[in-house]
């Protein structure tokens, strides 16, 4: 057995009549045109994204506004239910009413409070 390896047929080296033909060397005109070409191209998509992000600012404003808003009216609104749920609270042992279905009733349902019917309509 030899130490060095041997060329398989699949990896011999391309001879050169199968390479493709070398491609023609850009002017440095056609180069100056091409890349300003780019730049307008990065310019325009800057200027796209700066006006998003002026769209996007001026949506976060109108929406922040009516965040405040929002919290401005629902602080008063809690404040002033703060009375009625001190005043619900301080009766642990009252239950609201229920209603049932009642076969008992001329109309067919009662009131039931605090584990006592009464029927409507009279019954």
């Amino acid at each position: 057995r030899s130490r060095y390896r041997t060329k398989g047929p699949s990896e011999e080296s391309v001879a050169p009549e199968n390479l493709p033909p070398p491609q023609p060397q850009p002017t440095p005109e056609e180069v100056k045109q091409k890349l300003e070409q780019v730049e307008q191209k990065i310019t325009f998509t800057l200027r796209m994204i700066d006006s998003s992000l002026v769209n996007a600012q001026h949506v976060a404003s109108k929406i922040l506004n009516n965040v405040k808003t929002y919290a401005t009216q629902t602080k008063s609104i809690n404040e002033s239910l703060q009375v009625w749920s001190k005043f619900f609270t301080s009766f642990p042992s009252v239950q609201a009413p229920s209603f049932t279905n009642s076969t008992h009733s001329t109309l067919g349902s009662s009131i039931h409070f605090g584990g006592t019917k009464s029927p409507i309509g009279g019954g």
